[in-house]
């Protein structure tokens, strides 16, 4: 999510990502708040076991 776990850009346009990799560069506060922030989000929503189950449930239902 912009600005809440990550920074998102056009990946059409160059100069957007410019701008949002030197706005995290510039900002040590931003980059921490958001690397934290990303790492919750990861934890909360991909857990290792959950993700597992969810491809050996796909692999099955490939299967059939």
């Amino acid at each position: 999510e912009d600005g809440v776990n990550g920074l998102l850009v056009n990946f059409r346009s160059p100069e957007h990502i410019v701008d949002r990799i030197g706005e995290a560069c510039d900002d040590e506060d931003l980059r921490k708040r958001l690397g934290k922030a990303a790492r919750e989000t990861v934890l909360a929503r991909y857990d290792r076991r959950d993700c597992v189950r969810r491809q050996i449930d796909m692999i099955y239902q490939a299967m059939k």
